[in-house]
């Protein structure tokens, strides 16, 4: 791949981060992972194993310059499964550039409807 077109797609920083930590008492791993795997499966992530009981996934979509990261980590102790669960989103500058020019574009009032709207209404309606 041209070294150009590398430069054009730079990720930059991320743009949303979030971390989050559950306790699951009484469930086992293996239980939890098939339905967690299938889950972010089907949300359009391509998962690959880190490591027992432990994903991670990514998601790209080039036309909006969207980057999303998952990491998974699960571990059974005293009778209760602790899932680790960190989501990252970013953006390329392309896609920022994209979004900027779309937010501008798009910024009149939505719908055209709106504004003009008629006002309250006069109809009555009929009590029986």
């Amino acid at each position: 791949m041209p070294r150009r077109l590398l430069a054009a797609e730079r990720i930059a920083r991320p743009v949303f981060e979030k971390r989050d930590y559950r306790v699951l008492p009484g469930a086992k791993a293996a239980d939890v992972w098939a339905k967690t795997w299938d889950w972010w499966r089907r949300a359009g992530f391509a998962l690959y194993p880190a490591g027992p009981n432990h994903f991670t996934g990514a998601s790209f979509y080039l036309n909006l310059g969207l980057r999303r990261e998952i990491m998974v980590r699960m571990q059974e102790a005293n009778s209760m499964l602790y899932v680790n669960l960190g989501f990252r989103a970013s953006i390329t500058t392309k896609g920022a550039v994209g979004g900027a020019v779309a937010a501008v574009v798009f910024s009149g009032p939505w719908p055209p409807s709106a504004a003009r709207s008629p006002g309250p209404s006069t109809r009555r309606t009929r009590t029986p």
